[in-house]
């Protein structure tokens, strides 16, 4: 399955809206490694650390499922607290309500669904893992897998015998609340399904005790005074033998798809969800004013009961083992967090800023832009025909294949023969060399804050004369700019809250050709924070299946968030940078008219030309040098 960070930010956009005010839930940031909800107080707590820069993607990802799935039962999930149940029900319906408000809230946005997605495959191999493992829990076990198989995911793993047959007896029920319309009708289902567990629990006991040796068996057994004994018991033994022959058969069934209830398992720590949400506290009279039901809760853990406290017939009590040691999909987000907290440097965690109100736009097409661009493509047209050039020269020099004559390893040379026989040379191979092929894709970021008042004509030329050349040879690219909006609010521990506006000109799925008018509408604004802007780019390009990453960044200088973090904001840049080459990702600063980039980018990734109209021999020598990674010299 395909999941890009651009589909993780879509459905963490929709989130935040939602958040905002539509369904009444506040959000706030605390300490701790996962997210959860309050329902009394409808306030949803976030980790803080999330927001760290270099925070590892995968958790991100993990961090914006679970997010979500709090969302949707804040969303979807009504039941007065009179009416929930506790212990194994309360267990079961929290699995069977999982996939109802999934299922209603991917429906409505679809990055929230690729989400779900994402997560449930991630959390099946981690059952996979936990089986393997020993960990012994088959009620747990066959939700989750009955789970799966509502979502179409096939297992990573083969279920227990036991969980088999949990799972075989009460699957079609289990699919049949995708007929559901609210939470009392899946609590409907959830007792069904528990009173065909028990049957099964029952049934599963009465065969293991009829299959069992007696005591006067054993006792005979082992005395070897009666032969009549010894001689049942080993007819005994050989039904054992064939009891666990028949329970390996029944367990090969279990391939099937499953689904991750671990999901529900935000429900096992219903204590924690509350207490993370200490900070969301005082707001609590504030709460009031929402459209929050005070005798509506959803399945966060609120009903649930601590293990071994719940009353009932012996059978609950065993099924409630049968949950215990299963990690739910909350304790894999919280163990992926912290190992990926644990991975951060202090530097990284000097850098924590808000990123849920980024924005993400396209911008709109007008027919001035249109005419204004043709004007603009006439004044860089020398420019980019010097360029073109330049490279289409590169790209033919790499293509060439080339042949070394006179060797000794290779192909053999028939012309080269004579030369053996007047006993002149023994080296008549001709050894071919293969074409280099270009391998590359590229980002481009433009600066578009207030400062490139005097600049932002200049840039927006240079994008448009790189992204024709680019064009021209087949190189993917994205342009996206970005400044800063209206909106942030200070939040104590973030350096910054002001959102991000990206406008993206162009997008790796679209046609350069339809879309290169946008460019014409590059401006400046306000704010600028590079750092995160570059780190985007630099996730962007970790999905693309090409070798050669690189991020041009055009910029006049230092970053300024307006927010008086403008110092933390240009060491983050400089470590962002870093970082990316660590892992892959090539950062080239350009600056047209000003060397102030310089600073932060280093002077080996670097690029200074005088005027975006005027790019001499030198400057296409070194773009060319960029994209071939040095491989040709003209």
């Amino acid at each position: 399955m395909n999941y890009t960070a651009s589909q993780a930010q879509s459905a963490n956009a929709h989130v935040a809206e939602l958040m905002a005010g539509k369904v009444g839930v506040k959000v706030r940031y605390g300490d701790g490694f996962r997210p959860t909800f309050n329902p009394k107080t409808r306030t949803i707590c976030l980790p803080r650390i999330s927001c760290a820069s270099g925070f590892d993607q995968e958790a991100l990802h993990l961090l914006r499922s679970d997010l979500d799935h709090e969302t949707g039962h804040a969303i979807f999930t009504k039941l007065a607290e009179k009416d929930t149940p506790k212990g194994v029900l309360f267990e079961i319906l929290n699995a069977v309500e999982d996939r109802r408000e999934e299922r209603c809230y991917g429906a409505r946005y679809d990055g929230v669904r690729q989400n779900f997605e994402w997560g449930a495959n991630y959390y099946n191999k981690k059952i996979a893992g936990q089986i393997a493992d020993g960990v012994d829990a088959p009620l747990w076990e066959a939700l989750c897998a009955m789970g799966f198989v509502d979502l179409g995911i096939r297992p990573a793993w083969q279920l227990t015998s036991k969980a088999q047959a949990y799972f075989d007896a009460a699957l079609d029920t289990f699919l049949a609340v995708r007929g559901c319309n609210d939470t009392y009708d899946a609590l409907a289902f959830a007792e069904r399904i528990f009173d065909i567990l028990k049957q099964t629990h029952q049934d599963l006991k009465r065969d293991d005790e009829q299959h069992r040796p007696d005591s006067s068996q054993g006792q005979e057994s082992q005395s070897g005074d009666d032969q009549q004994g010894q001689d049942s018991d080993g007819d005994q033994g050989s039904e054992d033998d064939q009891a666990e022959d028949d329970g390996a058969s029944g367990q090969g069934g279990g391939t099937q798809g499953d689904f991750d209830d671990d999901k529900d398992a935000d429900s096992d720590d219903g204590g924690t969800s509350t207490d993370s949400d200490t900070d969301a506290d005082s707001d609590t009279d504030a709460d009031s004013d929402t459209d929050a039901d005070a005798d509506d809760y959803d399945l966060n853990g609120e009903g649930r009961m601590a293990s071994g406290s719940q009353d009932g017939p012996d059978i609950e009590k065993e099924l409630a083992k049968e949950l215990e040691d299963g990690k739910s999909f909350k304790d894999v987000v919280e163990e992926a967090v912290a190992e990926a907290a644990g991975e951060l440097t202090a530097e990284d965690m000097e850098w924590i800023a808000l990123k849920a109100n980024d924005q993400h736009i396209v911008p709109e097409a007008k027919d001035a832009h249109r005419e204004a661009f043709q004007k603009l493509r006439e004044s860089v047209s020398v420019a980019v025909a010097g360029i073109t050039r330049g490279l289409e020269q590169a790209l033919r020099a790499m293509a060439r294949c080339r042949k070394t004559p006179s060797s000794r390893p290779g192909r053999l040379n028939m012309r080269r023969m004579a030369s053996v026989a007047l006993s002149l040379s023994d080296q008549v191979y001709t050894l071919k060399e293969h074409a280099d092929k270009l391998d590359t894709v590229v980002v481009i970021v433009i600066d578009e804050s207030g400062s490139m008042y005097s600049h932002y004509g200049q840039m927006r030329l240079l994008a448009i004369a790189l992204g024709e050349a680019l064009d021209k040879i087949r190189i993917p690219f994205e342009i996206i700019g970005s400044t800063t909006g209206a909106g942030g609010v200070a939040v104590d521990g973030f350096h910054r809250t002001n959102p991000i506006v990206y406008r993206h000109y162009k997008s790796f799925a679209e046609q350069w050709m339809a879309v290169r008018h946008r460019v014409a509408g590059i401006y400046c604004y306000n704010n600028n924070v590079d750092g995160e802007v570059v780190e985007y780019a630099a996730q962007q390009l970790q999905a693309r299946p090409e070798t050669r990453k690189v991020v041009f960044s055009l910029s006049d200088g230092r970053p300024m968030t307006g927010q008086g973090s403008n110092v933390e904001a240009a060491r983050n840049l400089v470590r962002v940078c870093k970082r990316s080459r660590e892992q892959g990702v090539e950062v080239f600063g350009f600056g047209v008219g000003t060397r102030a980039p310089e600073q932060f980018y280093g002077e080996d990734f670097f690029v200074y030309l005088n005027s975006a109209t005027d790019m001499g021999a030198e400057f296409v020598r070194r773009f060319a040098d960029i994209v071939t990674r040095g491989r040709v010299h003209f």
